[in-house]
């Protein structure tokens, strides 16, 4: 009994005791930061063999990272492609933006090359002008370069009979549709006979992941 007491004393001494910050050092070497987790209330480091922290994260929540990010979900980038005076019955690769101002003239950049494998995963079209007639989709593409690319499936699409005449997305999962390094990535578009107006620029952004 008198054990049972006197745990129950400490217990409530202990409870009453202000809890405190503690630093929580873990080292291979004792008395170095060689190749050492270091944990305290405010910041957490990991050293290298020669002591230099090479990744950090401090009380802001701020990370600082000495190497390369290697991210299993990969990296995005935007891919432009434009379009000068879309014409009704179009259905033809558009350039990429900067290369060429009509999508109907020949030596154009219609292509991105990817240098690292990778998947599509989203794409937007823009209008100039709203359309008051008609519609224009968009379709991504991909393959190998200089040959016919294949439609993926993913589209953005305007119409005068949608809600969206102006500007549209369309977005998929990583991996759904891949690519290979070398592989290209272009954008189809299509409009219909009754498009107005005629004189609108398109722009369509490709978002890829690396």
């Amino acid at each position: 009994m008198k054990r049972i007491i006197g745990f129950a004393v400490a217990l409530l001494i202990a409870s009453a005791v202000p809890a405190m910050a503690v630093d929580i050092q873990i080292f291979n070497h004792p008395g170095s930061n060689t190749n050492a987790w270091k944990l305290t209330d405010t910041t957490i480091n990991k050293y290298n063999s020669s002591g230099t922290s090479i990744w950090a994260v401090d009380s802001s929540g701020n990370v600082t990272i000495s190497a390369d990010i290697a991210a299993a979900g990969g990296y995005k980038l935007a891919v432009v492609f434009a379009h000068q005076d879309v014409g009704a019955s179009l259905d033809s690769h558009v350039p990429i933006a900067g290369t060429h101002a009509d999508a109907q003239s020949s030596g154009l950049v219609f292509e991105y090359k990817a240098p690292w494998a990778g998947s599509i995963m989203g794409v937007s079209l823009m209008s100039g002008n709203a359309l008051t007639a008609g519609d224009a989709h968009v379709d991504v593409t991909t393959g190998t370069c200089g040959s016919t690319l294949t439609k993926t499936g993913l589209i953005a699409f305007l119409a005068s009979s949608e809600t969206e005449t102006t500007y549209d997305s369309a977005t998929q999962a990583k991996d759904t549709d891949t690519f290979s390094a070398g592989d290209c990535i272009g954008v189809n578009m299509a409009t219909g006979s009754a498009l107005a107006p005629t004189s609108a620029d398109m722009t369509v952004i490709v978002v890829l992941e690396f």
